[in-house]
């Protein structure tokens, strides 16, 4: 994940940003929309963001600036959202 990652209200950049993610802020996706090169997942955060959101908040990101998971510990649908697994 790239440092200062807007945190959405909605699936695209008309929705207001409710906090920033980080490099080491870790979330588990929930679903997607979008499929393709444009697509936006929804996630929840796992711990407190360090932007200060806290664990379990919801939000959407821009899948491209994501880290693709690690398909050995992640569950099937995610890997397979990013092409692994």
């Amino acid at each position: 994940m790239v440092n200062g990652l807007n945190f959405r209200a909605g699936p695209d950049t008309s929705y207001a940003a409710r906090g920033m993610l980080y490099a080491n802020d870790e979330v588990e996706i929930v679903t997607y929309r979008n499929p393709g090169p444009d697509q936006w997942d929804k996630v929840r955060l796992l711990r407190s963001s360090a932007g200060g959101l806290p664990a379990g908040s919801v939000g959407w990101v821009k899948q491209s600036y994501l880290t693709p998971p690690t398909c050995a510990s992640a569950p099937d649908d995610q890997c397979q959202l990013y092409g692994g697994g």
